[in-house]
Formats: structure tokens, C-alpha cells, sequence
């Protein structure tokens, strides 16, 4: 009676256990697919990263160079505003310069 039993019980699980190796085999493959998700990810953000630092210091080096380009600018400003203060006092150029010559004669005693 015992043998029926067991036989009995082999031929119901038998279609159970075709129903648990197939789910096994889709957890397993969808493990898989997870798994390689995650990394294409996390690869994607460490990428993604190392293009942020890149243009930051881009960023820096631009930034610079414009303040650089700003007090060139604001240089060049000054200077024209002067030529025109210049221009419009309506100086003379000096043609002959004549500087005076100082004896080393004592003026002046204690």
C-alpha cells in the first residue's frame, strides 16, 4: 500500500515540478537581465560623472579667461575715455623741450 502511495505522489508532483524548474529558470534569467541593468547603469552614471568634472573644470578655465577678457575690456574703456577727455581740452603738442639745469652752488646757509 505503501509503494501505490508513492507512486501516486510521484506522478502529481511530476507536473509541479516542471511548473517550479520553469519559474526557477524565469527568476534566474530575470536575475540576469536585473543584474545587467544595474551595471549598464551604474557604468552610465560613473560616465556621466567623470563628463561632469571634465566640464566643470572647462567651466572654471572659461570663467577665467572671460574676467581676463573683462578687465582688458574695461582697460581699453578707460583709455579711450581718457583720449577723448584729452581731445577735448584742445592741449597743444609740445615740439622743443628745454629743461632747466640746477647749479650745485649752495643757496642758502645755516
Amino acid at each position: 500500500m505503501q509503494k501505490r502511495y508513492i507512486k501516486q505522489k510521484s506522478r502529481v508532483s511530476a507536473p509541479k515540478s516542471k511548473l517550479l524548474s520553469w519559474l526557477n529558470a524565469t527568476i534566474v534569467v530575470c536575475l540576469a537581465f536585473s543584474l545587467i541593468y544595474y551595471i549598464a547603469g551604474v557604468n552610465d552614471l560613473m560616465v556621466k560623472g567623470f563628463d561632469l568634472k571634465k566640464l566643470k573644470t572647462e567651466v572654471r578655465a572659461l570663467a577665467l579667461e572671460n574676467d581676463n577678457y573683462q578687465s582688458e575690456v574695461v582697460a581699453k574703456k578707460s583709455l579711450y575715455n581718457l583720449e577723448t577727455q584729452v581731445e577735448k581740452m584742445n592741449l597743444v603738442a609740445i615740439s622743443d623741450v628745454t629743461y632747466i639745469t640746477v647749479s650745485d652752488t649752495i643757496v642758502a646757509k645755516k
